[in-house]
This record gives C-alpha cells, sequence and structure tokens, in this order.
C-alpha cells in the first residue's frame, strides 16, 4: 500500500481496538514491549523515557510529555500529576513538522532530566499514597511499580499511547 494509501486510511478513534493498534503501530515493538497498558494508557520503566523520547523522534512524533505513576500488583494506579513533564504546542518551535518534532524531543529530554535532578521519585509516592505504603509492606519492588505515562502525537493531532 502507498504512504498516501495509508495517510487516507481514516482511523476511528472512538474505536478501542482501533486505537490500539494505531498506538502499537507507533513504536517499534522493542521499544512498545518495554511499556505496560493498564486502563487506557501505556506505560514506561523511569529508566527507559529518554529510549521512548528517541523513538517517538526516530517515528516522527512530538513528545508531549508524561507523569510518573505507580502501578501496583493489586492493580491499584497512584499517579504523582505533580511529577510530570508538561510539553505546549506553542512551545514548538520551527517551521515545519520535522523540526517540531525535533525541538519536542530536545525538550523532553532536557525537562525529564531536571525532574528526574528535582524529584525523589519513590519518595513522591512513599509519602502520598498509602497503597504505596502498602504494596512495598507486602514486599512489591516499588522501583518495579514505578513507571512513566508518555503521550505523544503524530502530525494529524492524534494523541497515540492514550487510548480515551
Amino acid at each position: 500500500m502507498l504512504l498516501a494509501e495509508l495517510s487516507a486510511i481514516r482511523i476511528d478513534m472512538t474505536d478501542r481496538p482501533r486505537r490500539l493498534m494505531f498506538a502499537e503501530g507507533l513504536l517499534p515493538p522493542e521499544i512498545l514491549s518495554r511499556g505496560s497498558l493498564r486502563g487506557n494508557e501505556y506505560a514506561w520503566p523511569v529508566d527507559d523515557i529518554p529510549m521512548v523520547i528517541a523513538a517517538a523522534e526516530k517515528a516522527s512524533l512530538i513528545s508531549l510529555g508524561g507523569q510518573l505513576q505507580f502501578r501496583l500488583s493489586d492493580g491499584g494506579t497512584c499517579e504523582c500529576y505533580w511529577v510530570d513533564v508538561d510539553i505546549g504546542r506553542s512551545e514548538l518551535v520551527g517551521s515545519n513538522w520535522a523540526e517540531k518534532v525535533r525541538h519536542s524531543g530536545q525538550l523532553a529530554r532536557e525537562r525529564f532530566m531536571q525532574l528526574r535532578e528535582r524529584f525523589d521519585f519513590l519518595h513522591e509516592g512513599r509519602t502520598n499514597f498509602q497503597p504505596v505504603v502498602e504494596a512495598e509492606a507486602r514486599g512489591d519492588d516499588l522501583s518495579s511499580a514505578m513507571c512513566f505515562v508518555w503521550y505523544v502525537e503524530d502530525q494529524t493531532g492524534r494523541h497515540g499511547f492514550e487510548l480515551n
């Protein structure tokens, strides 16, 4: 199928299975397989986020940012919404899509590194969520439960990893 034909295919973004197929087609399988899908969002281990940002750039996707989460073994999710990277579209400079993709990747890497310097992620979970404390008391490895949801957007304005 030609690229023009592919881009003409309309993806019904209200159809979750199609959104899932769309999301899973954005990044290489080796990157996507390192993440987890819970509810309607993909998330990756914190240390993998620079790799996710690089893969998004390579796939010509804008990185919009994300938030820290603890995905607990009992199925609970605790989101540290204040521990986030947020890149506004108005911040993306460049005269074409490729420049905006490159700029969003640069901003994402810088802000993610700043965030890691500013916050002790494990401390944030332990001090703000009783379920995190309880999970650790049960023997759960908080480092494994800790992840980062990451959002991207393609050139048509569709979000990639949030399946709402």
